[in-house]
């Protein structure tokens, strides 16, 4: 080749050098462009999910938080059934048929609870729409509320029951709400508060229900932190079956961290499943 292509050649080679370091460049700046753009949309969708679980959390606490505050009025009347009539139900019932068939208590205020034996049951619901489905925690109950009036020497007929589904309404939102809002001063008044948590599964996610998640509950350690602050924990007792029925005694330090530490615990929903 001549001197001129020669030139003309490594001009070219050149420019093909030129075009192969920008094509380079552009994959490159591609590259980044695209890993920045998927981190961009991970931290967008991050952080929502963080807005929302704080959203929820902060809902829940507002409501355990309006429910402690509570302790000393009734925004809704304590709603109470008779231990013998609850003996005798054979299975959880809604507030709504338990009215209409006359076997509620209503009290309107504290004082009126002083001079009766009040039995506050405390569980986790074992399915998203009832919660007991299978009767086991209505068993369980029937069974550790005989052993509490057997150990406190009480008349069954001054024994009264409080347990979400026939003191709560259940039909009508605004009432559930202020039930919901007034729990702390049920569980403060209570005279005995039996944790009922037998081994078994929910039924809508299969997931093992017991102690363990029991304890777990946002609403299960409310209720458990009100009664301790105002009756301490010599009225309380924890049913796990039909047999086994005792008292808690002095909490160990790893129970009693897990109630304080409330808004920690598990909610079904945005709004838990009581609201």
């Amino acid at each position: 080749a001549t001197p001129p292509e020669d030139a003309l050649l490594a001009r070219e080679r050149e420019r093909e050098a030129e075009r192969r370091q920008q094509r380079r460049l552009i994959i490159l700046l591609t590259s980044v462009f695209g890993a920045l753009l998927l981190l961009f949309v991970a931290l967008t969708y991050r952080a929502s999910l963080s807005v929302r679980n704080f959203k929820r959390r902060e809902i829940a606490a507002k409501q355990v938080l309006e429910a402690i505050r509570g302790v000393h009025r009734l925004d809704h009347p304590c709603v109470l059934l008779p231990a013998r009539a609850f003996l005798r139900m054979g299975s959880l019932r809604e507030h709504e048929a338990l009215r209409a068939e006359g076997q509620l208590l209503f009290y309107d205020s504290p004082r009126q609870l002083a001079d009766k034996h009040v039995v506050f049951f405390s569980h986790q619901w074992l399915s998203f729409g009832t919660p007991d489905p299978l009767g086991v925690q209505y068993r369980v109950m029937a069974a550790s509320l005989r052993r509490v009036i057997a150990d406190t020497g009480w008349e069954e007929a001054n024994v009264q029951v409080w347990v979400d589904l026939a003191s709560i309404p259940q039909s009508k939102p605004l009432l559930k709400q202020l039930a919901v809002q007034t729990i702390a001063c049920y569980c403060a008044a209570a005279h005995a508060f039996v944790i009922c948590a037998p081994t078994t599964i929910h039924a809508d996610t299969g997931e093992v229900c017991n102690v363990q998640s029991y304890q777990r509950r946002m609403w299960c350690r409310c209720e458990q932190l009100c009664h301790v602050l105002r009756k301490g924990t010599g009225t309380m007792w924890c049913a796990t079956t039909e047999d086994d029925c005792r008292r808690l005694g002095e909490l160990d330090s790893e129970w009693l961290m897990s109630v304080l530490r409330v808004f920690e615990g598990d909610v079904t929903d945005e709004g838990d499943y009581l609201s």
